[in-house]
């Protein structure tokens, strides 16, 4: 039985509320990052300089920042990129890292970013853990530096955490985390609570060569979404793909590879096996922005143009496993306003949230076509909290926070 059936109907916000956090609650900063939950209905809340923690029953959010041990100071600009909560008292904060001409591990960026594992203290205060992404099987601290997004399944495997980075995906089993003790090989230690990395691929205009790293596209992988089985779907900034759990992180990593392991993987060979949307050559970017699925079990995927303005936004793709067809409907013919996607988040009804840049958040339902724009703010990033009944949804946006529920 998931654990988080235990608190069902429970949580911070009333049935059918819908607010904006503001400076009166106690957030000192307009625009927010992320907002997410832990499993004792903690709800945090980040803006790129502090962490907000809103307890069940208290009246206003309470502020983390560096001189509570957040690695804020060791993030580049603009600081804290996402967050997402975990078991009770546990979130889990982002950064943005620092990115070099002389990416090797004489940089001395290389350390920058990565993310904090937090725990909250009986007193309030924090225990932070720093954890420094590297390839642990070859020592090399450079490639991860800035996180996309996390994803936590608090269901089908409770307690595995995926980190989305600007370079591939790890997996971490935070329960398994044990502080390094003196004489510890670091790598052996790492290596027994986090896998660093996967990430599927496309090829520079087909120049590719699955024995060699050379003319490979990837990286920027800001779609995560978990399926029914516990599986894992990733989309970058050229590719897509989905992988399986398993319980030992290393094996996690090898199954990738050599590529046709990921089950499936989109973005190689171009056209034949498109990268979820269509550019013009294989190793174009598409710009993934956001992956959800459906209550149907079908795929959705986002595309914002944000990484290449030489290549558009390309909207929303539906990918449908049972025949591995790729519908791409048009967000503006379907009344969205732009198809530039910001995010995407499934509600258990079947519905799916989409954030429209400049357009709002909508409520829509794909079978019907029927949609409800539910705020015009502009949302950055969506969570939906299924660990309540019914469920949360919490969206980030430039001037607060939005919270519905009852929708």
């Amino acid at each position: 039985m998931p654990r988080a059936l235990g608190y069902l109907g429970k949580g911070p916000w009333p049935l059918s509320t819908r607010t904006v956090a503001t400076p009166g609650l106690g957030i000192g900063e307009a625009a927010i990052v992320g907002a997410s939950t832990d499993e004792a209905q903690n709800l945090w809340v980040a803006t790129t300089q502090a962490l907000y923690l809103l307890k069940p029953g208290d009246p206003v959010f309470r502020r983390y920042a560096a001189a509570d041990g957040l690695n804020i100071a060791n993030a580049g600009s603009p600081g804290i990129t996402n967050l997402a909560g975990g078991a009770a008292n546990q979130v889990f904060v982002g950064y943005e890292g620092v990115w070099t001409t002389n990416p090797t591990n004489t940089d001395p960026e290389r350390h920058r970013g990565k993310f904090d594992f937090v725990t909250l203290n009986p007193n309030g205060t924090l225990t932070v853990r720093f954890i420094d992404a590297h390839n642990a099987n070859s020592s090399v601290y450079w490639e991860n530096r800035s996180v996309r997004r996390f994803a936590y399944d608090h269901f089908t495997h409770p307690g595995t955490l995926y980190i989305a980075f600007s370079h591939g995906v790890d997996i971490m089993f935070p329960a398994l985390y044990q502080p390094l003790a003196a004489g510890q090989n670091q790598d052996a230690w790492y290596r027994t609570f986090l896998g660093d990395h996967v990430h599927p691929r496309s090829c520079y205009h087909a120049a590719c060569n699955p024995n060699s790293n050379s003319n490979l596209r990837l990286g920027e992988f800001r779609g995560l979404a978990l399926d029914a089985s516990g599986s894992l779907w990733m989309g970058g900034r050229y590719a897509a793909a989905r992988i399986h759990w398993q319980s030992n992180p290393q094996l996690w990593i090898k199954s990738w590879k050599p590529y046709n392991a990921f089950d499936p993987s989109y973005g190689d060979p171009y056209p034949s096996n498109a990268p979820i949307f269509q550019p013009p050559l294989e190793g174009d970017a598409v710009s993934i922005s956001a992956t959800a699925v459906g209550a149907d079990g079908r795929v959705y995927f986002a595309s914002d143009g944000t990484f290449d303005s030489s290549h558009p936004a390309y909207g929303l793709a539906i990918l449908d496993l049972s025949s591995h067809a790729i519908v791409r409907p048009d967000p503006v013919a379907l009344g969205f306003g732009t198809r530039a996607i910001s995010d995407l988040a499934a509600l258990p009804d079947g519905r799916i949230l989409v954030a429209a840049q400049g357009h709002g958040l909508w409520a829509w339902n794909p079978n019907t076509g029927a949609k409800q724009q539910l705020t015009t703010a502009a949302v950055k990033r969506l969570w939906v909290d299924t660990m309540v009944s019914p469920p949360a949804v919490y969206a980030a946006t430039a001037s607060g926070l939005w919270i519905g529920r009852g929708l």
